[in-house]
This record gives structure tokens, sequence and C-alpha cells, in this order.
């Protein structure tokens, strides 16, 4: 069970419950605040470990909810990270102008969002450990100036074990840790920093371009001084999570999220900066195979009914604007049940994708081939003639194909079988049907190919 209090403010009931489940779940004690008023009483009654606060609210606002906890000498020091759906960098900047510590961009990310707290607990309390241990120092160097210089040296090794306890907190950090001095050289990163770039490279600011990254949203490769290290020591500029791909010393490549902060001294100026880097590899590698099995077949590998569905809505309405055809095709394979029943399942996954493979081989790079589910497949063409006859004689010429290419021999393992398609086809302009519509049209067109003897292609034409 975690001890830290987290205050969550939050006028949005519906994510406000949602927090509290995803930080309850985690062990942390929780106290709710619909409102900036209630959030300063709870604050005032009990101050909170860490505080997630709303941006937005009615009345008083998150901005006004901070300026007035950093005001008050009892909670000043909390952590406070904003909730918001606005990205304009101007709110980021106000907001860490008045002392926010991170933003959390809403919808949020349960991985990110509990990273990001679990992060600022942990700075906080090493603030808080050495504050303490300061505070000690402080009292020793006082009681230094009238004792004995054996009490001299009692406080240089006190000295001495704080930074090896800060060295050994840093040390074991999940996080990378890197360390730059005010002419922007790399001077230090502990083993976890070493670790996700593969070694260190002692470089000054001008050849950071040794450390070689580009950025996610671009793909634009990172010049030396548009790193956010080189960036705080220059510009003083504090960067939060910037996602990038590097490419690590030993040539493997890697998605990590890079921040970094200038170190100031107690005249104000940039003494160099901290930079801190978490390897995402994993976890942009499992967002991207969530999104792929969103909208993907698992056995074939093609886009599924819920990618045909907006593709096809797409083409309805680029054809609605250009005034060309597009077309919808059917296919059913013929006894494909017989195939199941006799030879097993597994047979008949191997000649669903093998269809599958033929029928990529059929259209152009720019049509779709889907699965619907089962034996059943839809190939939709899009960019056809303007003039529907023109237009029908081209999708007949691919349907034609795919019958060709789809009655030959199928080698299931070292068994040879033979399959044919009854394929339905279903022409669309204009918007004049819906999508609903538009499957009827083609699905009864490959049912009167079945009953045309199978192996056949057949046209939806509308009964008078």
């Amino acid at each position: 069970m975690n001890t830290e209090t987290i205050l969550i403010v939050d006028d949005d009931l519906a994510s406000l419950r949602l927090l509290m489940e995803i930080l309850t779940a985690e062990g942390y004690q929780v106290r709710p605040a619909d409102s900036g008023e209630l959030a300063l009483a709870a604050v005032e009654a009990q101050p909170p470990t860490l505080i997630l606060l709303d941006l937005l609210m009615p009345g008083m606002d998150g901005f006004e909810v901070l300026r007035r906890i950093k005001a008050r000498e009892k909670s000043r020091a909390i952590p406070v990270i904003f909730l918001s759906a606005a990205t304009e960098t101007e709110h980021r900047v106000a907001g860490f102008k008045l002392g926010a510590v991170d933003f959390v961009s809403k919808p949020f990310q349960r991985d990110e969002l509990l990273a990001r707290v679990q992060t600022h607990l942990e700075l906080f309390r090493l603030r808080t450990q050495l504050e303490q241990r300061a505070a000690e120092l402080q009292s020793i160097n006082e009681r230094l100036l009238i004792a004995e210089l054996a009490e001299r040296k009692r406080s240089e090794n006190a000295l001495h074990e704080s930074e090896q306890l800060l060295k050994l907190i840093i040390d074991t950090l999940p996080v990378g840790v890197w360390l730059m001095d005010a002419q922007g050289t790399v001077v230090s990163a502990n083993p976890a920093g070493q670790q996700i770039w593969a070694g260190i490279r002692s470089v000054d600011i001008d050849h950071l371009e040794e450390y070689k990254a580009w950025r996610l949203d671009s793909n634009k490769q990172i010049e030396a001084r548009e790193w956010a290290g080189a960036r705080a020591v220059e510009k003083g500029e504090t960067s939060l999570g910037e996602e990038i791909e590097i490419e690590c010393f030993d040539g493997t490549h890697k998605i990590i999220l890079n921040s970094a902060l200038p170190i100031r001294g107690s005249d104000g100026r940039i003494k160099g900066a901290i930079v801190v880097n978490q390897d995402i590899t994993a976890r942009k590698a499992a967002e991207d195979e969530i999104k792929h099995l969103a909208f993907h077949d698992l056995l074939t590998q093609l886009p599924n009914r819920r990618l045909l569905l907006d593709r096809l809505h797409q083409a309805m309405a680029a054809s609605a604007r250009n005034g060309r055809e597009g077309a919808l095709l059917f296919i059913d394979l013929d006894h494909f049940k017989i195939l199941n029943d006799t030879l097993g399942h597994h047979y008949g996954d191997l000649l669903l994708q093998q269809v599958a493979a033929r029928l990529i081989t059929c259209v152009r790079e720019g049509d779709t081939v889907a699965r619907l589910g089962g034996d059943e497949f839809v190939v939709m063409l899009e960019d056809l003639s303007g003039n529907p006859q023109e237009a029908a004689a081209q999708a007949r010429i691919v349907g034609e194909k795919i019958l060709a290419t789809l009655n030959q021999p199928y080698w299931l393992s070292s068994y040879e079988h033979h399959s044919t398609p009854s394929i339905g086809v279903a022409l669309f302009s204009d918007h004049r049907e819906t999508v609903e519509q538009l499957f009827k049209r083609a699905d009864l067109a490959m049912y009167e190919a079945k009953m045309a003897g199978r192996n056949a292609l057949r046209f939806y034409v509308a009964v008078p």
C-alpha cells in the first residue's frame, strides 16, 4: 500500500472517477475535489503528497488554484501536475511559470499517467530527503564554527555520505540521467542512461550530433543545438516528454521520452543541465500492435470489416466529389465448409491465407482487399470511369481476373486442392446509396452467382 496521498481536482465527474479508479488500483490514497474552492480547502486541512489539477474549470480555473497553492508556505512545495485537453504552448508555459511540474494531456493514457505520477512522487521524495539532509548539514556547519577540528572532519564525512547517497539514488533510478556542464559538454550518465544508449560519449555542444536521433512527429533528424539539453544550457528552456527515435552507439534503434531542465546557480546563471531519458520502445511497439489488431484480420493480415467500412465511407465521399464510379466485389468461396469438415480447420486456414495473397495480386495498389470473416472477402475498387457502363466493364475485368486466379490449384501443405469463388458486384457513386444498401446489393449479386451454379460473376441489377 502506497502511503502517498494524491488530490485529484477535476470538475468532470467521469474523468474524476476514472482517475480515482486508476490510482486507487495502484495502491495510492486518493482524495477527490470537483472545484477549485474544495481543492484549496482540502489542501489547507491536510496537504497531499501530489496534486492532479484540471486546467479548465468553471469558476476558479486551474491557474488560479495553482497560484494560491504556491502562495501558501504550507503547500508551495507540493508538486502539481496539470490535466488538460488544451495543447497550446502558452498554456503550458504559463503553467510552468506558476510552478507546475508537468502536464498530462486529455484523453490521457493510463501507463503515461502512472509513469508521470510515479516519477514526480519519486522526485518529491528525493527532494525532501535532500532538503532534510541539507538542513542537517547546515546545523553541523553552524556547530563547526565553535567546535574542534574533529567536529569539522565529522561534517565533511556527513557531506561525503550525502553525496554518496545522492549518487546511489541516481544510479538506481530506472530512467537515464545525464549531466551537462555550462558549456554543454556531456559530463556523466547513470547506468540506466548508458544502458539505453549502449555507452556514453563526452562531447561538447557542437558535436552532439554524435547522439543520433529523429523526432517521431516529423521524422526530422535532430541537429546538435536542437537537442533538449543544448536548449536548456543555451536558452534556459525546460523540455518535458519529447518522443524521439535514437540510434544507439551499438547501431540499434529505440524510442525514448527525452526531457531536460537547466541547472541554475544562486546567481541565476545557468551552470549546466540535467537530461532524463526513458526507454518506451516496448510500449510504443505494443501500442502499434494494438492499433494493427484493431483494424486487421489476424489470420490473413488483411483489413477487417472495421477498416473496410472506414475506407468505404471515404471512397463513397470521394466518388461524390469527383464523379467517378467505384465498385464493391463480394467474394465467397464455394464449398469451403466441406474442406473444413473433411480435412480440418488447419487446411481451411491455409486456403484462406493463400486466397488473401492471390486477391492482392489482382488489384491496384490503391484498391482494398478485406476479409469479413469465415470464407467471405471483399474487394473495393476506387477511381473507376465516370461512365457507369465503362466502370462496370472495368469491374468485370478485375472480377474475371479474380475468378481465373482463384481457380488455380492450391497446395495446402502436401495436399493439392481446387477451389472456386462466387462473386457479386455492386457499383457506387454520388452517395446515392448507403453503405448498408451497397453491402446488401453486392451480397445479393453474390447469391445470384451461387444460384447460377457457383464459380461465377454477377452484377447487381435493380429490379424496377
